[in-house]
């Protein structure tokens, strides 16, 4: 009796290590896989924000917005709050997925460049003539130890800044396409209304 039950005993310790053994094994391949595997890319919204700027302007909002985008630019969101000192916002992503971002409100442009992540600027180039487009009579540029660069303009008592991380050169390009004009209605339709999110970031 004694000598089964001492193989029995030897034989159910064995089961017990072949398990830990085996969960040892898994989780380091789990580990392994969360540490040296790419996370899944995450799609980046692409929004009509023409119709969502148009739905602004029904309520007498003031936006300034690019007429058309560069090729293969997305937008990603337009943000309007109402408050005392109405700020607009529109995102903006290349093609190359870096971020641009619009905005205007009633705010110092040390402040709203700071806001932006546009940290410790200096100034840099400033747009004229052709190159301002429609909106405002000049640009200042500015650029961060970071890289990142932004034009600034005085709009009807506020201020407007463009930036982001990319070339002052792309920047510019989108300056020129500012407006802000009333966005047409699509042939054919009637009143057309769109949403925005509560604030911009």
């Amino acid at each position: 009796m004694s000598e089964q039950g001492g193989r029995y005993n030897r034989s159910f310790e064995g089961l017990i290590g072949a398990i830990i053994i085996l969960v040892v094994v898994i989780l380091g391949f789990v580990l392994f896989r969360s540490v040296f595997s790419d996370p899944p890319e995450q799609p980046v919204p692409d929004i009509d924000y023409l119709t969502q700027v148009r739905g602004l302007q029904d309520i007498d909002a003031d936006v300034v917005y690019p007429t058309d985008l560069p090729a293969g630019w997305q937008a990603t969101e337009v943000s309007y709050d109402p408050g005392e000192r109405p700020r607009f916002g529109l995102n903006l992503f290349t093609d190359a997925k870096r971020f641009v971002g619009i905005r205007l409100a009633d705010a110092d442009v040390d402040d709203l460049l700071t806001e932006s992540g546009v940290d410790d600027a200096t100034q840099g180039d400033t747009l004229t003539g052709d190159a301002a487009g429609a909106v405002g009579g000049s640009w200042q540029g500015w650029d961060d130890p970071d890289g990142d660069h932004a034009y600034s303009a005085e709009l009807g008592g506020r201020t407007v800044i463009v930036y982001g991380s990319v070339s002052a050169e792309t920047l510019a390009d989108l300056v020129g396409r500012l407006t802000t004009a009333p966005v047409p209605a699509p042939a054919g339709s009637g009143p057309a209304s769109g949403s925005a999110s509560p604030s911009p970031s």
